[in-house]
């Protein structure tokens, strides 16, 4: 691939939304196969995603995407950086600001 592109997915949605949460980390891993650099910012009710187990976040992490999970929204739900999966960094909203104001960055938010 000559000109990789830099995607961040943002996942609002609880895993029991429906199946198109699964099919977003599922999108997001295809990207990374395909060579583009990918992260996926869980928030809101998103961040119930990063409990350890689910399959779509572990097959994230060996596409080599990262995942970004929002420090408020985990807070806000109880859930302790502890009790998440091993394949998430918890991180502030000011870290997905400043990819989101990069030039190069493709945002999707679901």
């Amino acid at each position: 691939m000559d000109d990789p592109s830099r995607y961040l997915l943002i996942e609002s949605q609880g895993t029991w939304a429906g199946p198109n949460a699964g099919r977003f980390l599922d999108d997001a891993r295809v990207l990374a196969e395909a060579g583009h650099e990918v992260r996926v910012f869980l928030v809101q009710d998103g961040v119930f995603a990063a409990a350890p187990g689910v399959p779509q976040l572990e097959r994230l992490a060996k596409a080599g995407a990262e995942v970004w999970v929002d420090d408020f929204s985990a807070a806000q739900r109880a859930l302790a950086a502890r009790s998440l999966s091993p394949h998430v960094t918890v991180v502030g909203m000011d870290r997905a600001a400043e990819l989101l104001m990069s030039e190069s960055c493709r945002a999707v938010w679901h």
